[in-house]
């Protein structure tokens, strides 16, 4: 909570609440929180032949929201109305919806901070919803208001829109309701003054594409409005153009038709309801080239084509060679047309998850450039370092606030969970969704990763049986452009399938050479956590044991637990090489604590396995004869050495496995001596 010394630093301040007597049960329970605003010399008032007067000189003006609020006297005189729009440059009317209501006919709301709980009126959500609701919008606006005086400045910003959208990609939707939105023109303005006019770009789900096309959408559409205050505002022309939006996981597939068929209908279906709207000819088929020529005829004017999840239909039947062939000889059916077609075609985009390099779109469409791996690209989606701390900034507050932490702290702490998407090994970005869903639920958790299924990673198991790919290959793996240029679906190698879909990401790129690991602790906690539970017996309580004995430094505890987890891994994993138990171990650790390492070299050697935590150093060596030969390695290389200046305690712990019982058979350890 926030510390009452503060409050004889900080002048008055006035909140105004006004509410309809209907409503006077949500105005108590917010009262309930407003009180401790008043230790800090934050006024409040929420009588209503008081406000009237107060409404220029007020800091904030809450509105309980509802009908009967909207059909009251106060409201339908003109005088209160008049006085709104008056403030309305400053913005610090804050308007919380407790009953259903047809706000967006409020023409002096519109463009307001209309806030609700989760999109609904609070009256929809249990008394414990609410009172958090209530809670965490007090906080902040009290902190707000003490920063301000603070800091003279309005460092939290009553302006900046305070709701989170996550289920929806439509950019008119943030937009219109005043949704927190990081603004992406700027890239679209850099593709049309460069003259790109046919893209490409690969990106995991949910990152942002199909937000990017709909902003796209309303951009060549003319719908200026929808931009004011965005980078491309006052810099692009907003000259309409014809439009075809096609999102290959929004159409209607019917599943009780064969493959072909299914696609086919959903494309003509769909083409036939754009030529509709637009009142052309349909094209009568999934002929999207017959619908481009119908647009231009009776526009003039050049026709802009944004694609969507091109590859969704692909990737549905991709263990399926006989499906995926029939959905590939679709897709060239339906692009290849556009081929002919360059010069009525104003733009030309397209999204998917994966490049596959036969498929029609980029065997036919000999211009398009692939944005994918390029620099100047590299944030055309995702959250940047600098767009999370200005677009998310109150909500940066709050959460530093309630785990007790710093704001810098709090950032380090969303940096490790959420950052470490590259693709030029420069320029690293969060992913969108889990710093929505971070900063809606006010928890750090998985989001992503558990967001779908990936069903997929049954072929990690297969190439972890056939010595393919080894566990530490997750954390460094080298790649070269060929493996993006030459990605074939008939031969899909693992690793780059598994950076394309966001599992892994690009951490450095040196002329050919591209490096990938995993991004981040969420992907690569939830990754290992996946293979190990989904495809071993591991009781996932043995996780939180090992998680503790480590912390306790409890070396007995530790192994007993390691041997437990090893003792679930199927025969045919566990090769008897001493490389691939190195690896098992390594991987458990690291799934439990971040900070440890593989192969750690030092001026004498190369340490196995080394562990760190806040107040201990463990030094792993295995062996496949005897612990005791990890001891004497680990002394006669002196691998300690280089941690006494840490002030940690120092395990050296030598670790014997064996190829009969295919687990740990004997252990040693000793705590080093400087």
């Amino acid at each position: 909570m926030m510390k009452n010394n503060q409050a004889s630093q900080i002048a008055i301040e006035k909140i105004i609440v006004l509410y309809s007597h209907e409503n006077e049960a949500y105005k108590l329970h917010l009262e309930r929180h407003l009180k401790i605003l008043k230790s800090y010399g934050i006024k409040f008032w929420n009588d209503l032949e008081k406000t009237i007067p107060e409404f220029k000189e007020a800091d904030v003006i809450i509105i309980i929201l509802s009908s009967y609020f909207i059909a009251s006297d106060l409201i339908q005189d003109t005088v209160i109305p008049k006085v709104f729009k008056q403030i309305t440059s400053k913005s610090k009317l804050f308007p919380i919806v407790v009953e259903p209501c047809p706000i967006k006919l409020i023409t002096w709301l519109t463009s307001k901070n209309v806030m609700a709980y989760d999109n609904f009126a609070l009256s929809k959500k249990t008394e414990k919803d609410q009172d958090e609701f209530f809670a965490m919008f007090v906080e902040r606006i009290g902190l707000g208001l003490i920063e301000k005086k603070k800091s003279k400045t309005r460092y939290f910003e009553y302006n900046q829109p305070s709701q989170i959208l996550i289920d929806t990609h439509h950019f008119e939707d943030f937009r219109k309701n005043n949704f927190i939105y990081v603004d992406k023109t700027k890239f679209v303005y850099q593709l049309l003054n460069n003259n790109m006019s046919q893209c490409f770009l690969s990106r995991p789900r949910r990152f942002g594409k199909s937000l990017l096309i709909t902003m796209m959408k309303e951009l060549f559409s003319a719908n200026k409005e929808l931009f004011k205050g965005l980078y491309v505002y006052d810099k692009y022309d907003f000259k309409p153009y014809p439009v075809i939006h096609l999102p290959f996981t929004s159409l209607d597939y019917d599943i009780t038709l064969p493959t072909e068929i299914s696609i086919y209908k959903a494309l003509t279906n769909y083409f036939a309801q754009i030529a509709e709207e637009k009142q052309v000819p349909s094209p009568e088929g999934p002929y999207l080239g017959k619908l481009v020529k119908n647009l231009y005829k009776k526009y003039q004017a050049p026709v802009v084509i944004l694609i969507d999840e091109y590859d969704k239909p692909l990737l549905r039947f991709i263990k399926d060679a006989e499906k995926r062939n029939k959905v590939r000889s679709c897709l060239r059916d339906v692009f290849s047309s556009l081929k002919d077609l360059t010069n009525i075609i104003k733009f030309l985009f397209i999204t998917g998850v994966s490049k596959f390099t036969k498929v029609s779109i980029f065997s036919d469409l000999n211009n398009l450039t692939d944005l994918t791996m390029l620099s100047d690209y590299s944030q055309i989606a995702g959250f940047t370092q600098q767009e999370l701390e200005h677009y998310f900034k109150n909500f940066i507050i709050l959460l530093a606030k309630k785990e007790g932490k710093t704001k810098e702290e709090i950032l380090e702490q969303v940096k490790l969970w959420y950052n470490g998407y590259s693709w030029d090994g420069k320029s690293f970005v969060y992913t969108p969704f889990s710093i929505s869903k971070l900063f809606k639920h006010m928890e750090f958790k998985n989001y992503w990763f558990s967001s779908a299924t990936p069903t997929f990673l049954i072929d990690v198991i297969d190439e972890l049986k056939n010595g393919k790919v080894d566990f530490r290959d997750f954390e460094s793996y080298h790649m070269f452009n060929d493996d993006f240029e030459k990605y074939e679906i008939e031969n899909i190698r693992l690793l780059p399938f598994l950076f394309q879909s966001g599992y892994l990401s690009v951490y450095n790129v040196e002329q050919d050479n591209i490096k990938i690991r995993f991004p981040n602790k969420e992907v690569r906690t939830s990754f290992f956590q996946y293979l190990f539970e989904e495809f071993s017996m591991i009781n996932p309580k043995n996780f939180n044991k090992l998680f503790h004995a480590i912390h306790k430094s409890d070396i007995n505890e530790i192994i007993k637990v390691l041997k437990s987890i090893l003792a679930t891994i199927p025969y045919q994993i566990l090769e008897k090489k001493e490389k691939v138990y190195h690896s098992h171990v390594y991987t458990i650790l690291k799934t439990i604590h971040e900070n440890t390492y593989s192969e750690v070299s030092t001026n004498l050697g190369r340490i196995d396995t080394l562990m760190e935590t806040q107040n201990a150093v463990f030094i792993f060596e295995f062996k496949m004869k005897s612990a005791e030969q990890g001891i004497k390695q680990i002394k006669a290389k002196k691998y300690a050495d280089g941690f006494f200046n840490k002030g940690k305690k120092i395990f050296l712990i030598g670790v014997k496995f064996s190829d009969t019982d295919r687990n740990i058979d004997e252990f040693k350890y000793e705590v080093a001596v400087a």
